[in-house]
């Protein structure tokens, strides 16, 4: 099952948070509660073996240096993405919250 938590950053659903099935897709566009200034994505699992082979295809299809078991490609984060997203999750839940009460207010009204 591939699960679209695009835009359920922190969100649950029937007690678990979203993009944490076999294989979740998060984008990273800079609109996003978790936006950075390029368009990325990531990709989540609760899998340990998808997990694995995530990790390997993301570099160059490889778990040991100058083996490479499959094809993959290098599409990790540059340091600068990952300091911004890094920062910016340490205030997702209050982000969450804050969009959250004001959802209430228009549901209110």
């Amino acid at each position: 099952m591939i699960e679209d938590a695009a835009q359920a950053h922190g969100a649950k659903f029937r007690g678990r948070v979203t993009g944490g099935s076999a294989s979740g897709r998060v984008q990273l566009l800079p609109d996003k509660e978790l936006g950075r200034t390029r368009y990325g994505g990531a990709v989540t699992t609760d899998d340990p073996q998808l997990a694995a082979r995530l990790r390997r295809l993301r570099n160059y299809g490889s778990e040991v240096k100058y083996i490479h078991s499959e094809q993959g490609t290098n599409s990790r984060l540059d340091e600068l993405q990952a300091a911004v997203l890094r920062v910016k999750l340490r205030h997702l839940a209050a982000g969450n919250s804050a969009r959250r009460a004001l959802a209430a207010r228009y549901h209110e009204r």
